[in-house]
């Protein structure tokens, strides 16, 4: 597996020696917020819910508590940290996606070593890591959900909707699959955080959802509309993990995609935000994409008469 890490990860280490950092607007927002908090103690967005400073909150993102986490780590590090753990990030992903593979594949190699290099090539990983974009740590700990181990299960759950806000649409379907009903409850937690958050940067608990609104008045996102979305996010699914996958993760039928009815709530409220007058961008869809990669190889060597414990296992 090592040899197959080490190939996997040369987009990522050549694009980060190369290019230098490639930070995206969202991470450099949080590095602004976090050197406010380090310097005044405080984080002023807006007040009372009413943007109006440009020096303090450009309209492209609102503050997340994990990312904000690091932004503030990184500042007191003394501004050098998100670089570095931006491609570890994306290298450990790769790691795992190897590791889920031979765990549902039975120990094919050949599906593992596949996986980490359509992973560690993909355009749309490559970039999304080299950005610090959310999504990949997002990804990395829904792969580990995956694993199903006992003690990762409540830290884990936990922690994704501190990511991003989709999150919790991963946890409560996985703690509803496991039945573990008494635990939903703990996911009040982060939201609790999120609306905290928003308070005290904004004077105004629901302002990662208005502000949201605001950005699509401010900036010209493209954006798919009602009528399109759906169309749209099928075509950006194809161009992120290709035909020869798609067609693998649509055409194997021995077991059923264990994400599947999250990754369907996800998307039909990003669908339902949009007459809401929200956005959705790329981004918001590629770990769905990406976390196909893992069980749409599983499948493509089932398909192609791989080992033949795949088809039994695969999907689980």
């Amino acid at each position: 597996m090592l040899p197959a890490l080490l190939i996997s990860s040369l987009p990522i280490l050549l694009c980060s020696l190369i290019c230098g950092s490639q930070l995206d607007t969202d991470t450099l927002a949080h590095r602004l917020w976090a050197r406010q908090l380090v310097e005044s103690g405080s984080i002023s967005i807006a007040e009372n819910g009413v943007y109006d400073d440009v020096s303090v909150y450009y309209p492209n993102t609102v503050a997340k508590p994990l990312p904000l986490a690091a932004a503030v780590l990184d500042e007191l590090a003394g501004g050098s940290l998100l670089e570095i753990l931006a491609p570890l990030t994306g290298i450990l992903v790769i790691l795992l996606a190897g590791l889920t593979v031979r765990r549902i594949s039975g120990e094919d190699h050949g599906a593992v070593c596949l996986t980490m290099t359509v992973l560690g090539f993909s355009p749309v990983f490559v970039a999304a890591t080299l950005h610090g974009n959310p999504s990949i740590p997002l990804l990395g700990l829904l792969l580990i959900l995956s694993a199903d181990r006992e003690r990762w299960r409540l830290p884990v759950a936990i922690t994704l909707p501190l990511i991003r806000p989709e999150g919790l649409i991963y946890s409560a379907v996985f703690l509803v699959r496991k039945k573990r009903y008494s635990l939903l409850v703990l996911l009040t937690l982060p939201v609790a955080i999120w609306l905290l958050l928003s308070r005290l940067t904004a004077g105004y608990w629901l302002w990662s959802i208005d502000a949201v609104r605001y950005v699509v008045t401010a900036m010209s996102w493209p954006t798919p509309g009602v009528a399109t979305f759906w169309p749209w996010a099928a075509l950006r699914g194809l161009l992120t993990i290709g035909p020869v996958l798609a067609a693998a993760m649509l055409l194997h039928r021995h077991g059923i995609w264990r994400w599947r009815w999250a990754v369907l709530l996800n998307m039909s409220l990003l669908w339902l935000s949009l007459a809401g007058g929200s956005l959705v961008l790329p981004r918001y869809l590629d770990h769905i994409f990406l976390l196909m990669v893992p069980w749409a190889v599983t499948g493509l060597a089932a398909l192609t008469g791989g080992n033949r414990r795949i088809r039994r296992v695969a999907f689980a």
